[in-house]
């Protein structure tokens, strides 16, 4: 069963802390469609280890080549870098898109744990991989994903070549979306020395207005 933080299914709806005050008919709610979700949520991932090199603002990993300033950033100093991929399923899917037609409420709600959910299954993930290279001496920088800051969403399809649809099941559309919708992508570096900042990426992003930008506490 994947873990929820009601407070971050909260914040995918769009509270802000100290600022929107939550009702016991939506915690209710919320209580309830995190009980389906549970029932129909399927996590899978999966990651692979690469070789890096960084020459130009141009990053070399493996067979892909990624123009990136913000990636670089990310990856200063490390020499080797995770391909990670995860999903919670089609089931999560078939869900929200039934609710749609039926109870728009219910929808958001489903999108907004639905997204909680991945991201536990990414932390997890996440925390997996460190443990891994700390067992080594190593450090991992915090993960990145395609599609964030000028690392373009493109970058989705020679990622996930790198996994079998068997291992998965996820596939990309036209415009290089994920089905199932609920899954991740990221870069993850390893490093001889830990990252510097301690920071959120939020904190580093250039994308200030987005919604779901993290607060600091």
């Amino acid at each position: 069963m994947i873990k929820v933080d009601k407070k971050e299914v909260y914040r995918y709806l769009g509270y802000r802390k100290n600022q929107t005050i939550s009702n016991a008919t939506i915690d209710q709610m919320i209580d309830g469609c995190i009980d389906k979700m549970q029932q129909v949520a399927v996590p899978r991932y999966s990651y692979k280890l690469l070789p890096l090199s960084v020459s130009n603002e141009i990053i070399t990993i493996g067979e892909m080549q990624i123009k990136s300033q913000n990636l670089c950033r990310n990856l200063q100093n490390c020499d080797h870098v995770y391909l990670m991929a995860a999903t919670i399923g089609m089931g999560v899917d078939r869900l929200i898109k039934r609710a749609n037609l039926t109870d728009i409420p219910a929808a958001a709600i489903y999108q907004a744990i639905g997204a909680a959910m991945v991201e536990a299954v990414v932390d997890d993930v996440n925390e997996e991989i460190r443990t891994i290279e700390a067992a080594k001496g190593r450090y991992t920088h915090p993960r990145y994903s395609p599609g964030y800051g000028d690392c373009d969403l493109s970058t989705q399809k020679p990622f996930l070549s790198y996994f079998s649809n068997d291992q998965l099941g996820i596939t990309l559309t036209d415009s290089y979306l994920m089905i199932p919708s609920k899954s991740v992508t990221a870069f993850i570096g390893v490093s001889d020395q830990p990252w510097l900042s301690n920071a959120s990426p939020c904190d580093t992003c250039t994308q200030t207005d987005c919604r779901m930008r993290k607060e600091s506490v």
